[in-house]
């Protein structure tokens, strides 16, 4: 069915303050951010944001769900195919770092956030697991796990460490990568790398690490 001409200005009205609420509460967290930065970097009056969100912390909630939601369909594709834990290492952290590194900003929201609020991050991150389901994400790894390592097929037997594992790999490959090449970069020929060509030399050195290191 064809959107009405109203349903486009709404859709990129909500579009507008997403992306202004996200570089706010990328640099402030949810704490520090101000609702009249975001109008104003919106191009919007304030008084829209609260008529489609209610409040600040209403809309910083839907900001990160809206971003998690999109982690969540790939996660829930990978466990679909019943993987090996080789194949959902790989298929895993290749997820992990080309979304991550299609949101720069979420990611320095994230940071900011786990270390002012954590709270604010997790129990957000629940909610949209709970909606999809109580048998998908989490659980349904949770499951996965205990099953490989009765089959000992891994060696990590903890599945939050077993995660962990693969998604703080994925997440400082970009949060260090700068302090990193600051620091060899008179010794590396890779420096020049483009971002296509670093994740993928990245997305192999983090599958090499966790298969070797989790992996029986």
């Amino acid at each position: 069915m064809t959107k009405s001409k109203t349903e486009i200005i709404e859709k990129d009205v909500q579009e507008r303050i997403f992306n202004a609420a996200l570089k706010e509460f990328s640099i402030y967290g949810l704490c520090g951010a101000r609702i009249e930065r975001i109008s104003k970097a919106a191009k919007i009056n304030k008084a829209m944001i609260f008529y489609y969100f209610s409040s600040k912390e209403n809309l910083y909630k839907m900001v990160v769900k809206s971003v998690f939601n999109q982690f969540a369909p790939g996660i829930i594709q990978h466990l679909s195919t019943d993987p090996s834990p080789e194949e959902f290492i790989e298929k895993m952290t290749r997820h992990y770092v080309r979304i991550i590194a299609s949101k720069p900003e979420f990611i320095r929201m994230i940071a900011l956030e786990l270390i002012q609020n954590p709270e604010n991050i997790t129990s957000t991150v629940k909610g949209v697991f709970s909606e999809i389901g109580n048998n998908t994400g989490p659980a349904q790894i949770k499951k996965l796990h205990a099953r490989w390592v009765s089959e000992n097929k891994i060696s990590e037997p903890d599945p939050v460490q077993f995660m962990l594992n693969i998604a703080s790999l994925a997440l400082l490959s970009f949060i260090g990568r700068p302090f990193i090449e600051a620091l060899f970069k008179s010794d590396t020929e890779n420096i020049t790398t483009s971002h296509e060509e670093f994740m993928e030399m990245r997305i192999k050195s983090v599958i090499n690490i966790l298969k070797r290191g989790m992996l029986s």
